[in-house]
């Protein structure tokens, strides 16, 4: 369902690009697909978190396929976020990002900050107004 497995418990149960045959892990449209993650941070590091993010964001940005993000604090549970980021392609994201050198220091930075694994899951555009 999007948790993590793996040798270092944040690889990928499978790749989900096979999930779109012909369409090289786009989605339904051939547009961007969105990365969606629940981020639940330790208690009282919220503005740790959101620092350390910050120093983060210049490693996802640079990497291949990478469209745009936004990080949207919970007003009702302020270790709460959401990462919301625009990729080319579930690839872009699985292994062009997640098995880069960068991912590991993207790593160090932010990981230490979740006591579980977040949830993450792609999704496609069903409807838009």
């Amino acid at each position: 369902m999007g948790h993590f497995t793996g040798g270092d418990g944040w690889g990928p149960l499978g790749r989900l690009g096979g999930a779109w045959p012909g369409r090289a892990g786009r989605g339904n449209d051939g547009a961007m697909i969105l990365e969606h993650a629940v981020l639940d941070v330790e208690t009282g590091k919220a503005a740790a978190f959101e620092a350390a993010f910050g120093e983060a964001l210049p490693i996802i940005a640079g990497s291949p396929g990478f469209g745009s993000l936004r990080l949207e604090r919970c007003l009702e549970q302020a270790e709460r976020y959401v990462l919301l980021v625009q990729w080319d392609s579930v690839e872009a994201h699985e292994v062009g990002f997640r098995e880069s050198a960068a991912y590991q220091r993207w790593r160090a930075l932010l990981h230490h900050f979740y006591p579980e694994r977040p949830t993450v899951q792609h999704f496609e555009t069903a409807l838009e107004a």
